[in-house]
């Protein structure tokens, strides 16, 4: 049986990897009360624990029971797979340290239940993960006392549409930029949602990645070029490294966009004279410790973009 195209219903019956019993042909999943599973023989063990095979050692690793509705969840979901855990305070940690480790530091809204905020404010901190809370009734109050000429952007990374459907109406941003995965479908969708401009933010590293730009044009408003992702971080931007200027040469020159990636008071006048760009976004190079923005730092870096327009007008 394929799953395309299958209701909602067929798939909480049908779908993921149980189908019917082989010997019986019974449809029912059973529950397998089993702590571990017997194996074919040595090398049968050998290629489970290496990996090289995919199969039930223990369960407490993994449960055919479990998989049949991890699976069925999962085509439910459209998703690749699902995870089953046996508390929603399991599924938060979870979800919080396969992306963030020690040192790392993530960003929650304060509209949380106890437990998650026990977990976010004093757990996660013994593991060296930093949690910065942010009010998003707050954040709709500064966005008023920025009201005038600032424009306000909504900066998400994948967010689904209830936190967005928050956003917008607690903050009132101008604008969306969305720094995720989001694909030109979910752009459109959004844009359309909510009636607003999006900014799509885009990372390069090489002259073929402007081609990720394309599917975009006419879709987003705007783009924001970072640079990608050193090895090992878990952050799609901000994370202070640069990429090489001179590839923005081959850019369509009827593109909007705004430079990010590792911009400084020390390289802002090279970046502006090599790729000229329409708009420049900036955070790390004017901040004295993560996420800690520094006056004398912005004060620098605007000196340093005055100085690198008064050379190209002379």
């Amino acid at each position: 049986m394929t799953l395309e195209n299958l209701s909602p219903e067929t798939l909480a019956l049908h779908g993921g990897s149980w189908r019917a019993d082989p010997a019986s042909g019974a449809v029912a999943v059973p529950i397998y009360q089993t702590t571990s599973y017997q194996f074919q023989d040595t090398a049968h063990a050998d290629r489970l624990f290496a990996l090289d095979e995919i199969g039930h050692i223990y369960t407490r690793v993994s449960n055919p029971t479990q998989d049949a509705l991890e699976t069925r969840i999962a085509a439910l979901e459209g998703g690749a797979a699902a995870l089953l855990l046996s508390s929603g305070q399991a599924a938060s940690a979870y979800s919080v340290l396969n992306l963030a480790g020690a040192g790392d530091n993530i960003v929650s809204s304060t509209d949380l239940y106890g437990g998650t905020w026990a977990l976010f404010a004093a757990t996660l901190k013994h593991l060296g993960v930093e949690v910065r809370f942010v009010d998003p009734a707050e954040a709709g109050r500064l966005r008023q006392a920025a009201s005038g000429k600032a424009r306000a952007v909504a900066v998400t990374v994948d967010a689904d549409d209830a936190f967005l459907d928050e956003i917008i109406a607690k903050v009132r941003p101008d604008m969306l930029q969305l720094h995720g995965a989001e694909t030109p479908e979910r752009v459109a969708e959004l844009k359309g949602r909510y009636g607003l401009p999006a900014m799509k933010a885009l990372p390069l590293s090489e002259a073929s990645d402007l081609g990720r730009i394309k599917p975009y044009i006419g879709i987003a408003d705007r783009f924001l070029f970072d640079a990608k992702p050193p090895k090992g971080s878990q952050l799609p931007g901000g994370n202070g490294v640069a990429f090489d200027w001179r590839i923005l040469a081959g850019l369509d020159g009827g593109v909007d966009y705004m430079l990010s990636g590792g911009l400084n008071a020390a390289n802002i006048g090279d970046a502006l004279r090599l790729a000229n760009p329409p708009g420049i976004d900036i955070s790390s190079g004017v901040e004295s410790a993560p996420g800690v923005k520094d006056p004398a730092l912005i004060e620098q870096f605007f000196r340093a973009v005055r100085a690198a327009r008064d050379d190209r007008a002379a």
